[in-house]
């Protein structure tokens, strides 16, 4: 008889003994960490059941990444990695996705194509260079490209529709925004941040969700969960201080305005939710607003100086090395060589331009600074273009581009998701767009 055959002793190394003998001990092991540290396993099952998810579900992995986005700040505190993680988890589950489904063609759209053409620009500047640190930063570019495309093969297979997007953004928005405002007066924190540590990069993630909430309302019904959530998000995003942010919402409503997409009614309401919001907190935590006023205006003369200065740097860098720039990293230990003086003031981050353009820019030369604003260009085409088809989303992504393209010139936001995202948005929504809206209540 062979001794293969079926009954025949199990020799110790075979599989059938190892396996069983395998998840007795994973058993045991894992109940022993349970009784010393139970929070902590039942924390790390869970994150390793998430990532499990992300991984056999796309939609969910993007949806995860996009919630996630707006509360960076605590995540960093639990894993100063965990964004980077989670986008990787996003770009594998996409590689698990495309190798058993076809292509939809992705490879023909605009904004795919420019993505290419600025990740080659990024690395022949990083090989030409070699900067300190180029390869950390260089991988950052090389995520969010990543996501995008992530993001434009999610829409295109219909996996998750611009609407689900927006909601999910909006609603990640209203939390972060109110968690932002208890924690400013709770903490005595004079200006809301907390979900993402920096005040001035919290407005820039708040900002593009104000259009998406007014894209999802209903036109002339009554104020209802949208209408409360753009409420939320404009007083979070008032109570950041942000200059830049409060300037890009100015712009940002000037296009709303325009497009019909918000009524002179509207910003009547939102202004008196404002005012009524401002009154509460002066009266609560009278305090904390003094407190804000004086300080933002003690320091905004210097933070003015500050930022003329870092422009300065990053233009004579960009106009030293026009074509390719001095490499992606290169402004963070290269700036103060060009600076003709540069004030030293330890409240602040003076590592990055606090202007997108002209860090790109000094980094990748003009040359890749105008194919990143081609890359801004064709995403707020395709949602022009949307827009004039009739869909309600697409003007909001038009408003929300608009509002964030004039925040980053007083911002450094290029590692940040809503440019990404609204670009995405922006270049799949003309396919998208029948004759029925992509938003309810969307009307020509």
């Amino acid at each position: 008889m062979s001794p293969h055959a079926v009954g025949s002793p199990q020799t110790p190394g075979s599989p059938r003994v190892l396996l069983p003998t395998a998840l007795a001990l994973a058993g045991v092991v894992l109940g022993l960490a349970t009784g010393v540290a139970p929070l902590l396993v039942g924390a790390g099952l869970l994150a390793v059941g998430v990532t499990l998810l992300m991984l056999l579900r796309l939609d969910v992995a993007v949806l995860v990444f996009v919630v996630a986005s707006l509360f960076e700040g605590y995540l960093a505190q639990v894993e100063p990695l965990a964004t980077k993680l989670l986008s990787a988890v996003v770009v594998a589950s996409w590689v698990l996705m495309r190798s058993r489904a076809e292509s939809v063609g992705m490879h023909r759209v605009p904004v795919v194509l420019v993505g290419v053409v600025l990740w080659w620009v990024l690395l022949v500047s990083t090989l030409v260079n070699a900067p300190v640190g180029a390869v950390g930063v260089l991988l950052r570019w090389a995520g969010f490209l990543a996501v995008l495309v992530v993001l434009v093969d999610v829409l295109l297979r219909r996996l998750l529709r611009p609407e689900d997007l927006a909601r999910t953004y909006v609603l990640a928005a209203t939390a972060a925004a109110a968690v932002g405002l208890v924690a400013m007066s709770t903490a005595e924190d004079p200006r809301a941040a907390g979900p993402i540590s920096d005040p001035n990069d919290f407005a820039f993630h708040l900002l593009p969700a104000l259009p998406l909430a007014m894209a999802l309302r209903r036109p002339g019904a009554m104020p209802g969960r949208w209408d409360l959530a753009a409420a939320v998000v404009t007083v979070g995003m008032v109570a950041t201080v942000s200059r830049g942010a409060l300037l890009g919402l100015a712009v940002m409503l000037v296009v709303g305005l325009l497009s019909r997409q918000v009524r002179l009614r509207d910003l009547v309401g939102l202004g008196g939710v404002l005012l009524a919001a401002a009154s509460v907190l002066a009266v609560w935590q009278r305090e904390l607003v003094l407190d804000s006023l004086t300080q933002k205006t003690a320091i905004a003369g210097q933070n003015v100086s500050e930022r003329f200065y870092l422009w300065d740097a990053a233009a004579r860098m960009a106009l030293d090395r026009p074509v390719l720039g001095h490499g992606p990293g290169s402004f963070a230990t290269e700036h103060t060589w060009f600076a003709s003086r540069l004030p030293v003031d330890a409240r602040n981050d003076l590592d990055v331009a606090h202007n997108t353009y002209l860090e790109v820019a000094a980094e990748a030369g003009l040359l890749g600074l105008a194919v990143f604003l081609v890359l801004l260009g064709v995403g707020l085409a395709g949602a022009w273009r949307a827009w004039r088809a009739g869909s309600r989303l697409g003007a909001a992504v038009v408003a929300g581009l608009v509002g964030t393209s004039v925040a980053a010139c007083f911002i450094t936001e290029q590692f940040f998701l809503p440019l990404w995202l609204l670009c995405a948005m922006g270049a799949v929504l003309p396919g998208l767009t029948t004759s029925r809206d992509l938003s309810p209540g969307s009307v020509r």
